[in-house]
């Protein structure tokens, strides 16, 4: 095995991205040999991509030569759960017009590698992985099950496995295997995602503009990953200020961009039909209401059963309205649909609470909350990682210029039902802020970040009277300065802030293109909280101690903490 360990590592030094996986499943200095490796990482950081290069460069014999006698791909939205069939039937679909040498496959188990890409979009039950398990690979079982004694190592237990798997799936899938070695998929640069960002940007005169909106704004950036996801930023960038309006420092709301995106997709044209039709309201209600029961039950892939439950047909999801927001695809057995992105879905599952209100038959996961005690109660409904964003999306839906938008495309008023549930939320993490983590607290700040609605942000944080943050990102700042200064009952304030300055506040950003040269905002957004701590008519309290501030932002700070319009009677 050395020989082929060495050849392995030759090959990565002229892949370094693949240097990584080269030694996963070899001993370490602790005699610990993997057999399960899992990639984990973002929606959209390219895990897919590298699961199915690790299956290329191994048929070329560049990777993990004289290991594997056997690697079998199985992508998980192709595996309909209900169905039932042996491994060997599953396996056999590689070989669909010829014998399959399944007793010489099986005669060695410790040479076979199963890729298994998008666990999120497995459906299995967290009770079937616990008591439906199948060591037989010859024997029929619903294929959740074959899935579930696969991950576990009862069935082929020799096997090694290779899992990829978004960070919101990552606790479901810890509880189902053995020993794994995780690694984390960063996906491309930052200076990469910005030129390929440009190159979607076809008026030069907009480029300074679009990037300066964008470059400082971690939540954009971060979609920038994927091709899909930058032509849709950038679209939906362009068409904001095609119809006059002029951008922000930042663009500041991601609910704004894909309402813009959505708007421009369903809407017709002419200038005689405005807004969608009865027919096409009842599809987009549907499929949002779909969108929002995978949503919460983590289900990303829809077949035509799927459809039916929601009154949606095939022919209905595949017009071109809908193309570039819903996607049909051809399985190996049947043909499902996804969203082009989960943040697509996230989006529509949020749009369906508009939509329908809360006063519907259809109401699984009802988002009222009028009866909520406890802060575990609430953080178990509102703030589960995999419905971060659909809550943000909720928020950002109460913006007064997204809300004229849906109302131009359907036809009518929309209201409002679901404002006292988020006010309800936000609410409640300020009457227990002794329990509230830094966390919660900075998530409530992005959540009505997003809503850009001082009378709204105002009303939410009416019973704060003390906040903790911990800052890691320079949007943390901005977010931060919104909200504090429509928190007008504000007394105490812990904030860490960690090394989020440039060593040199007047150096401009070294990655972009010649000519484009522009300033970071943290420096502006910096200098802006300061000034929100230095005049808040009630804060009497302030803590950085933890924070790492460079001799630049003390300075700032101190200056602006001198000025007699400071109330602040503690510092620490």
């Amino acid at each position: 095995m050395p020989d082929a360990h060495h050849s392995c590592e030759t090959f990565a030094a002229d892949c370094p991205q693949m240097q990584m996986l080269c030694g996963t499943f070899t001993s370490d200095k602790w005699s610990f040999q993997p057999l399960t490796v899992v990639l984990h990482g973002r929606s959209g950081d390219g895990k897919s991509a590298w699961a199915r290069r690790i299956l290329l460069h191994w048929a070329r014999g560049k990777i993990y030569p004289g290991i594997f006698s056997y690697v079998f791909f199985l992508d998980a939205r192709d595996i309909p759960s209900r169905r039932k069939s042996s491994l060997e039937e599953l396996i056999s679909r590689e070989w669909p017009d010829s014998p399959v040498p399944m007793k010489k496959i099986m005669s060695q188990p410790e040479r076979l590698l199963f890729v298994v890409d998008g666990f999120d979009d497995l459906d299995i039950a967290l009770e079937d992985a616990d008591m439906n398990i199948c060591a037989d690979w010859a024997v029929k079982q619903p294929r959740s099950v074959l899935m579930c004694s696969l991950l576990k190592k009862v069935l082929l237990p020799e096997s090694s496995l290779i899992v990829t798997v978004r960070h919101m799936g990552m606790e479901k899938l810890k509880s189902m295997l053995i020993s794994p070695h995780y690694l984390f998929i960063k996906g491309i640069s930052i200076e990469r995602r910005i030129q390929l960002f440009l190159e979607h940007i076809m008026n030069e005169d907009q480029k300074i503009q679009v990037l300066r909106a964008v470059l400082d704004n971690h939540v954009l950036i971060d979609r920038c990953q994927l091709s899909f996801m930058r032509w849709l930023i950038c679209q939906a960038l362009e068409l904001q200020m095609a119809s006059g309006k002029s951008l922000p420092p930042t663009c500041q709301i991601l609910t704004g961009l894909y309402t813009t995106f959505v708007v421009h997709q369903l809407t017709p044209r002419e200038v005689s039909e405005r807004c969608l039709s009865p027919e096409e309201k009842v599809v987009l209600k549907g499929l949002c209401r779909m969108a929002a029961e995978g949503v919460w039950t983590m289900k990303f892939v829809f077949y035509s059963d799927d459809l039916g439950v929601h009154g949606l047909t095939e022919p209905e999801l595949s017009t071109s309205k809908l193309r570039r927001i819903i996607l049909l695809r051809d399985g190996l057995e049947e043909r499902y649909f996804t969203f082009l992105h989960l943040s697509l879905q996230e989006f529509c599952a949020a749009l369906y609470y508009i939509l329908e209100g809360l006063e519907t038959e259809w109401d699984p996961h009802a988002l009222c909350l009028e009866n909520m005690k406890s802060l575990k109660e609430l953080k178990k409904i509102g703030f589960n990682i995999h419905l971060l964003q659909m809550k943000r999306f909720l928020f950002g839906l109460m913006n007064k210029e997204v809300v004229k938008a849906l109302e131009d495309m359907l036809g009518y008023p929309v209201a409002l039902v679901v404002r006292r549930v988020l006010l309800h939320w936000v609410s409640l993490l300020g009457q227990r802020a002794d329990a509230t983590s830094p966390l919660d607290f900075l998530d409530s700040f992005y959540c009505l970040f997003e809503t850009q609605d001082e009378e709204f942000v105002c009303l939410a944080l009416t019973s704060f009277r003390e906040v903790r943050l911990t800052m890691n990102r320079p949007m943390d700042l901005m977010v931060t300065s919104f909200c504090l200064q429509h928190c007008q009952r504000l007394q105490k304030i812990r904030m860490e802030v960690r090394e989020i300055f440039p060593e040199d506040e007047t150096k401009v950003w070294p990655i972009l293109p010649q000519g484009m040269e522009t300033k970071p905002l943290v420096t502006e957004w910096w200098e802006n909280l300061c000034s929100v701590l230095s005049t808040h008519p009630s804060l009497q309290q302030l803590d950085f101690s933890g924070s790492i501030l460079n001799e630049w932002a003390l300075r700032t700070l101190c200056i602006k903490l001198r000025q007699p319009t400071c109330k602040i009677q503690k510092l620490m």
